[in-house]
């Protein structure tokens, strides 16, 4: 495998992903890239770099932090490497940790789409070492084109055929189409290898939703009703319709030499979905509310169907949700079979409020202005579901606490 070491890197000019001044790193598929702080072993203090990670259209990014000696301190808040990802491969960043520690040392890191960032940042303090990293594209990826094709054809090495996957393959990709929509699919070819129709060596699994746990779509032809959520071998199956507006496609190898030429897919946007980012406006009443359901509320949802909101209100604003009319879903422990998840903030990984498959819950308000909603089930037969209006919510203000000067008299 090709391997690329930058040393010493400082920056370059910017680039359209918005990043003035960072070292600009292009990932090809069948090479590595070492990356080592300027100085290497030792660095300057008061030191500000940052580096900005691009590779080929349908790959991630992984890095991995192969080496760290820097002054480790609670939260990192002297010297520290972060990683950002770019969420939805756009240049929307989201930190996704800090680290300084020895206990960091083989932490491993994966985009979400084709761009990532690394910052590496020192005091004027204790000097150490530094870091080194290593990166490299991998396959997957995160398509929110409205109509497209998808292979999983990846080389990861020069001697490697472009015409077969790779035989350790753990892939991910993520198709996004626009609220209100869903994805129909058709596989083209498939070709992934696999002793028995039960896929237990290599297989592809397709999921009714963007999460690593979001509902299985069950289609392998060669299954019937015994179904695993695999598909492999060569029968192909007919053409699917997500229920929400997301399509989340898997791809494992278990290290076998003897692989397929993979899969190919095309996808398209259609019909009426759930789920979706929906951008909340104070400048204009048609956006400052927007009203959510479980999908053909007031009718049954389709069977496991999954629908997740990201809802964002202008800065300094909070989000409200208010749900309405009775609230139809199938109570069990934890609300373990379906429910309604509610998380202050804009992920799967912020802070969860409740989750709610019992009465009606009450008003649900962030504490900063992004709100994530998860409708979900795994019922054969779901209950109606909810209906509910996400909104800006009102501005708080701290407390002002007043002075008064009396005078007695006597």
């Amino acid at each position: 495998m090709n391997e690329a070491i930058l040393r010493n890197a400082t920056s370059s000019s910017g680039t359209d992903a918005g990043v003035p001044g960072a070292t600009r790193v292009l990932l090809p598929a069948n090479q590595t890239v070492t990356i080592r702080n300027p100085g290497y072993p030792g660095y300057e203090a008061n030191t500000r770099l940052e580096w900005l990670f691009e590779s080929p259209p349908n790959t991630r990014i992984r890095i991995v932090v192969s080496y760290l000696s820097l002054e480790s301190t609670y939260r990192c808040q002297a010297d520290y490497l972060e990683l950002l990802d770019g969420l939805r491969g756009l240049p929307q960043w989201n930190s996704t940790g800090r680290y300084c520690s020895r206990r960091h040392r083989g932490t491993v890191f994966t985009s979400s789409g084709s761009i990532a960032r690394m910052r590496f940042v020192t005091d004027v303090s204790v000097q150490r070492r530094g870091f080194r990293i290593v990166a490299k594209a991998i396959c997957g990826g995160y398509l929110t084109a409205r109509r497209g094709e998808l292979s999983s054809s990846f080389s990861t090495s020069s001697s490697s055929s472009s015409d077969s996957y790779p035989r350790s393959a753990d892939c991910t990709w993520v198709i996004e189409v626009r609220p209100g929509r869903t994805v129909e699919f058709r596989f083209l070819s498939l070709d992934v290898r696999s002793d028995n129709a039960q896929c237990q060596q290599d297989f592809v699994s397709l999921r009714n939703g963007p999460e690593s746990g979001s509902p299985f779509l069950l289609v392998n032809p060669e299954q019937g009703q015994q179904q695993n959520g695999r598909l492999c071998r060569s029968a192909l199956p007919s053409a699917t319709n997500t229920s929400s507006n997301f399509l989340r496609i898997e791809m494992k190898a278990n290290g076998d030499e003897n692989v397929g030429s993979g899969f190919r897919l095309r996808y398209r946007e259609v019909g009426l979905g759930c789920g979706g980012n929906i951008h909340l406006s104070s400048s204009s009443s048609d956006l400052s509310e927007f009203v959510i359901s479980s999908p053909s509320y007031p009718s049954s949802p389709p069977a496991h169907a999954e629908c997740v909101w990201v809802v964002m209100a202008p800065s300094g604003r909070r989000v409200q949700v208010d749900f309405l009319d009775q609230f139809y879903i199938h109570p069990s422990p934890g609300c373990a079979n379906e429910g309604v998840e509610v998380r202050d903030g804009g992920t799967e990984h912020s802070s969860l409020m409740d989750r709610f498959c019992r009465d009606k819950p009450s008003t649900q308000k962030s504490s900063g202005n992004a709100l994530y909603v998860r409708y979900y089930s795994n019922l054969d037969s779901p209950n109606i579901g909810f209906k509910a209006k996400v909104k800006i919510g009102l501005v708080f203000f701290p407390p002002y606490f007043c002075h008064f000067n009396y005078v007695l008299k006597d």
